[in-house]
């Protein structure tokens, strides 16, 4: 299966409702704004899009990362584990002890896996969660 085909996949199988922003649990709405006007440059983004909210589990999600087009890491690293151990050596931990307390989901993308949240992603695997919350925007044709 091709890395759309996957991704696809991977919506359909764990993807909940389609829904405006307004409809998505407060941790993914506060997730999307402060990507959309800290990290982002749209502050209206909102209006055009639907959103789904799911939880993925780890493993499916590692995969789907590791898998997807635009992964430099795969360059760099055997594999999942290797690349994730690194990419821990020089963060620290108390700098994200918030994120199991918020649970803010990553932001799905298809050219990455995740588009936004590496950071929250690698936290919640080195804590052991098992799902993965994350949302994914839809345009509205």
């Amino acid at each position: 299966m091709d890395m759309e085909g996957e991704f696809q996949a991977l919506i359909d199988r764990h993807g909940g409702e389609i829904g405006p922003f307004q409809t998505l649990p407060a941790s993914a709405r506060r997730a999307l704004s402060h990507y959309m006007t800290v990290d982002g440059d749209n502050a209206d983004f909102a209006k055009n899009l639907l959103f789904r909210y799911m939880l993925i589990p780890a493993e499916d999600l590692k995969r789907l990362c590791w898998n997807a087009p635009m992964n430099e890491m795969r360059h760099e690293f055997a594999d999942w584990e290797s690349y994730h151990e690194d990419y821990w050596s020089i963060e620290d931990d108390a700098h994200y002890r918030t994120h199991l307390a918020n649970m803010w989901p990553v932001i799905l993308s298809e050219d990455e896996g995740v588009g936004d949240g590496w950071h929250r992603l690698h936290w919640y695997l080195r804590k052991g969660v098992t799902e993965i919350p994350a949302v994914h925007a839809v345009a509205i044709d």
